[in-house]
Parts: structure tokens; C-alpha cells; sequence
């Protein structure tokens, strides 16, 4: 179990916010759901939507393509998070060429993976979930549906993120 510590945590998060600010000017002005294509945009990143030869496997990233696949298959909130996810790697780990993303990592949201998955995963959550804007509809709401229908991604990954923010 990959557990991360406070400080890589903080980076996380702030890196997320890095990348938001650059996109969207002003943290202010970021309103959910996040447009992830304008951060691939930006970011002169491709996107790839289709069907891998194994069944399990939801995305995929190739740095030297500057290229993120998706699985074509998954539901619209998950392919979101996916290309959060491999946006992570883009962004955190440079050393990482090449990177395959399982759907059985998708179910380990708390922190059960390689300490680089459990990166990529935060990473996501706060790109997707920006901390200021969960706590903000979680105190209107605290309803995980509604957030999760609010933010563009699925119930689960809300309710990663409010566990791990200590919110649950």
C-alpha cells in the first residue's frame, strides 16, 4: 500500500493548482466540471479514443507521442478521470516514458497502488476536484451524487477525494 506522505501531498495539490492557474488565469474563475480539453490544449498533449486488446486496461500514456489513450468502452466520467490520471504522469513524473493505466487501479482510489499510481490518482482528484471548489459544494450539499453530477466524474472518485480530504 502506497501511502503518501503530507508533503508529497502538498506538491500534488499544488501542482494541480499550477497547472489550473496557467489554463484558466485566475483559481477564482475555475468552475466544475473542469474542461480537461482545454488542458490538453494547452498543453499540446493528443488525446486517443478507442478500444485496447485487453479488456482491463483504461488508459494509456506515451510522453514521447506527447499522446494520452482512453479506452473508448469506460463511461464518460471515468475516461475523464483517466485522462486526469495520465495527466499526472505528464506532470509529475518525468522519467516515466511510457505508462499503462489498469481499470483495477481505478477501484484503488485510496492509495493502494505503487507509490507513482497513488500520485497520478491524487493528482487527478485535485486537477478534477480542485480543493476550494469540493469543500465549497460538499458544505452546500453533502451529497455525493450531486457533487459527483456537479464535478463531471464518477461517485467513487468523489468519495476518494472527500475520504482522503477527511471529509468522510
Amino acid at each position: 500500500m502506497a501511502i503518501l506522505s503530507k508533503d508529497q501531498i502538498l506538491s500534488i495539490e499544488s501542482s494541480a493548482q499550477d497547472v489550473l492557474l496557467s489554463v484558466f488565469d485566475n483559481l477564482d474563475s475555475v468552475q466544475p466540471p473542469i474542461d480537461i480539453f482545454k488542458i490538453l490544449k494547452k498543453y499540446n498533449l493528443k488525446l486517443q479514443v478507442g478500444r485496447f486488446k485487453e479488456e482491463n486496461i483504461a488508459g494509456a500514456y506515451k510522453r514521447l507521442d506527447n499522446t494520452i489513450f482512453v479506452n473508448s468502452d469506460d463511461p464518460y466520467p471515468r475516461q475523464v478521470f483517466t485522462i486526469a490520471h495520465e495527466l499526472g504522469h505528464h506532470f509529475l513524473h518525468n522519467d516515466k516514458n511510457e505508462e499503462v493505466f489498469l481499470r483495477t487501479a481505478l477501484t484503488k482510489l485510496d492509495g493502494q497502488n505503487s507509490p507513482q499510481e497513488s500520485e497520478a490518482n491524487w493528482f487527478a482528484a485535485s486537477l478534477l476536484m480542485p480543493k476550494k471548489l469540493i469543500l465549497k459544494y460538499w458544505e452546500l450539499t453533502h451529497d455525493v451524487e450531486k457533487i459527483s453530477a456537479i464535478f463531471g466524474v464518477s461517485p467513487t472518485a468523489v468519495y476518494f477525494r472527500l475520504k482522503n480530504l477527511q471529509l468522510l
